[in-house]
């Protein structure tokens, strides 16, 4: 398998391990933009130790759009709480009553307004035609509070159609299939991105995958597309309230655009790439955490469904060679 691919496999099971620029393999093989970009933060669970770190891979933008009344941001690329109101449920845009706090993805070389169509409902004048596409994403959250308040469950989430986990509590989302189950503490918990729509593997010409107009009419008109799909997160609940909490969030990215400096050559690798798509394809039924263990699943996986397709190769080759 090319570098290149396994590069690819390396993005979508074991981001935060990743250092080299990354493409897609595919037959988009136009120079572009590869960029790493990582967020760090701190967040904070309820009075009732009910707190998350949720992602959208979407959003490559480095600004958010609309603000509400407390100046929080309606959207962005990560939604965390951050402990001043007790929440029942996730919230990955608007205010949330001030215990939801928004970040854009700070660093990425374009902001809303400048991609070709802006959910902003902005006009862009400027003709930078921006573009981007995810390659491989992640998120990780750990305990950061004293020992004495050590303690409880994350639930390890990615919802397997690549929708939002908007308004989904932790009830709900301990009782789903695919969510994994562990104890929570200091140590890091991660989830990773895979791609499950084909749209996910193309470029967009909005930062946000949504529509013109206002973000209240987005979400009314559920015309938002990918605007709010923060398919990702880790969820807490703690043994104690109000508990603070870091997380991580990598995202490999490609972009295009008239202004984007740095573009590099692309690779396309139509074989390899089928390979990863079916070894992805097998885990989005269930929750792996990411991590060398995912990148080891997947590539077992591709290696044994090589070794099943050799003997019917050989006999193929055979036969070609008898008639």
């Amino acid at each position: 398998m090319p570098e290149c691919t396994q590069d690819y496999l390396k993005a979508l099971s074991m981001p935060f391990r990743l250092a080299n620029p990354v493409c897609i393999p595919d037959s988009h093989v136009v120079p572009s933009k590869k960029m790493k970009i990582v967020l760090r933060g701190t967040g904070r669970t309820d009075a009732n130790g009910f707190g998350y770190v949720t992602a959208n891979p979407f959003y490559t933008a480095n600004n958010s759009i609309g603000t509400g009344p407390t100046g929080d941001s309606y959207f962005g690329t990560i939604a965390y709480s951050n402990g001043n109101v007790t929440l029942p449920q996730i919230y990955t845009f608007g205010t949330a009553a001030g215990g939801s706090s928004m970040q854009p993805l700070i660093g990425a070389p374009y902001g809303i307004q400048e991609y070709d169509e802006s959910p902003t409902g902005v006009l862009e004048t400027s003709d930078v035609g921006a573009q981007s596409r995810v390659v491989g994403a992640g998120l990780r959250l750990r305990y950061s509070g004293t020992t004495l308040n050590k303690g409880g469950t994350a639930l390890i989430v990615r919802r397997e159609d690549g929708e939002t986990l908007h308004l989904m509590g932790y009830d709900l989302l301990a009782s789903r299939q695919n969510t994994k189950v562990v104890p929570y503490g200091d140590k890091w918990h991660e989830v990773s991105y895979v791609p499950v729509k084909p749209d996910d593997y193309d470029y967009c010409r909005n930062g946000a995958f949504g529509s013109t107009g206002t973000p209240d009419a987005l979400i009314d008109t559920n015309q938002c597309a990918k605007l709010s799909r923060h398919c990702i997160a880790i969820v807490v609940k703690g043994a104690a309230a109000v508990q603070p909490f870091d997380w991580e969030y990598v995202v490999h990215l490609e972009f295009l655009g008239k202004t984007v400096i740095g573009a590099s050559k692309s690779h396309s690798d139509l074989m390899g790439m089928s390979q990863v798509r079916n070894a992805v394809a097998s885990t989005t039924s269930q929750v792996v955490p990411s991590g060398p263990g995912l990148y080891n699943t997947l590539v077992n996986s591709i290696y044994n469904e090589a070794t099943r397709a050799l003997p019917k190769l050989v006999s193929l080759g055979a036969s070609k060679l008898l008639f």
